[in-house]
């Protein structure tokens, strides 16, 4: 994660919101719309793009997320930022504290965190992805982000981290972790104070004990925050040193979810054609961020305020909206930031949920019907984000329909249902996500055949989620 933002405007996805601006739409006016879905037109099936960033172990291991976890089926879960929840679990200064000792003795080694971090995303039976590093420092004075003064050493450390964690090393474990990431935001000062160059020689050197190491391990990076013409360089150098990419990470946090799934495209057209068609995508950072990276950490008031709109309506709508249009993008996989309890957490301290939670339980319900549907009403225009999303079970004999109305006029929708595949009249449970519903049953309506579903008070911003089956 980000602690400061560099630029405004980076390749026309990054865009800042100002207060008030999610509502911009309805004061121009509300109005109907009308939503088609054609149960008969099949368009693939609904990817679990749902994923999340931290594990379920928060505030140092008190709060235990795990069955909060399992009910919402996380597949990838990513282990950067851990310090935040359970004491600097997984960090590279945790686990070998002193760069000088012999990396090849495991007495010079502390995994006693960092095994009992993991082992909680092992029992949830999730595909780990490893970020080799460090965290995001909060304080002026960065004590982890210099490069390392011997890479190679610091690659073995990272090879008996492996070792540790798969080979059963150093009374380890055979976890068969398949993801190893080299570092995080390294295009940002905050995070890597070397050159873009120093980065590079470092993964190249990383990635390559790794594969010497363990030839089927997925080896990636560079965990970007937003500068293209960083992964352009990164990208280059290895390629043009033979040096593997088996996954290329990336970071979004911004107001507009369709603009993310059009910056993945570009992505993966520059992954191609700079030599990596094979390596997969990884969002492994995105979240809703409506304000100025500067603030942030800085002024307590403000970065309240934008926490509280986070975890709000807002950022619920985003996230609804965003778990939509990923469908149509070629991400391989994302992870929300994050899942766990802290700042841009689902959750706070005590493990209650925050508003920003719903939308992926309503999402994992979607999955119940994961047959993809025609569904035609979204819209991306500069002041409107409005998504919908359509799944029909496998047996045919049930359907769930999903609006995110981010930004929009609308605060009442006529939903057309086309070629039902069950006879006779339908059954629609509505559920809603607004200021004051937390995926709350709202209504039972009963359709006749042919009839349309009126569903009303869902203004921006809202998540509407529409259980049907046939009565």
């Amino acid at each position: 994660m980000r602690l400061l933002q560099v630029t405004a405007l980076i390749l026309g996805f990054a865009v800042f919101a100002t207060p008030g601006s999610a509502s911009r739409a309805q004061d121009a006016g509300s109005k109907s719309k009308t939503i088609t879905v054609d149960l008969g037109k099949q368009t693939g099936r609904i990817r679990p793009l749902h994923d999340v960033h931290s594990g379920p172990l928060a505030v140092r291991g008190s709060v235990d997320l795990s069955e909060q976890y399992r009910e919402l089926g996380f597949r990838y879960i990513r282990t950067h930022d851990t310090p935040w929840v359970y004491e600097a679990a997984g960090d590279m200064h945790v686990i070998f504290r002193n760069l000088e000792a012999d990396a090849d003795d495991p007495n010079n080694y502390d995994f006693s965190k960092t095994d009992r971090y993991i082992q909680s995303l092992v029992d949830l039976k999730a595909e780990i992805i490893f970020r080799l590093g460090e965290s995001a420092e909060l304080t002026k004075v960065k004590y982890y982000n210099q490069p390392p003064a011997d890479y190679e050493k610091w690659a073995k450390v990272a090879v008996n981290i492996v070792r540790h964690y798969n080979d059963g090393w150093a009374n380890g474990h055979s976890f068969d972790i398949r993801y190893w990431e080299v570092w995080n935001e390294p295009d940002l000062a905050q995070f890597w104070s070397g050159t873009a160059e120093q980065y590079y020689q470092l993964y190249a050197t990383t990635a390559g004990a790794l594969k010497r190491h363990n030839a089927k391990l997925q080896v990636g990076g560079p965990a970007l925050a937003s500068n293209d013409e960083f992964l352009k360089g990164f990208l280059a150098y290895n390629k043009q040193r033979g040096v593997p990419v088996d996954f290329v990470s990336w970071h979004n946090y911004g107001i507009r979810p369709y603009l993310v799934a059009q910056r993945a495209n570009n992505l993966r057209k520059l992954v191609d054609a700079s030599g990596y068609p094979k390596a997969e995508l990884h969002l492994n950072e995105w979240n809703y961020f409506p304000g100025d990276w500067s603030r942030m950490h800085v002024e307590p008031h403000y970065t309240q305020q934008i926490f509280e709109r986070i975890h709000g309506p807002e950022g619920a709508a985003y996230a609804g909206a965003m778990l939509t249009f990923l469908q149509d993008s070629k991400v391989d996989v994302a992870n929300y930031y994050t899942g766990t309890a802290f700042f841009w957490g689902m959750y706070d301290n005590l493990g209650v949920p925050y508003k920003n939670f719903y939308p992926f339980r309503a999402f994992r319900w979607m999955l119940d019907t994961p047959l993809r549907v025609q569904a035609d009403g979204a819209e991306t225009d500069i002041d409107a984000s409005f998504a919908v999303l359509a799944g029909l079970a496998e047996n045919r004999k049930a359907a769930t329909l999903m609006i995110s109305n981010q930004v929009s006029a609308h605060d009442r929708y006529s939903v057309q249902l086309k070629n039902i595949p069950w006879k006779g009249a339908t059954l629609a449970e509505i559920y809603r996500i607004d200021g004051g519903h937390d995926l709350d049953s709202v209504a039972t309506v009963l359709l006749k055949p042919g009839e349309p579903l009126p569903l009303t008070d869902v203004a921006a911003p809202s998540v509407s989620l529409v259980k049907l089956r046939a009565q």
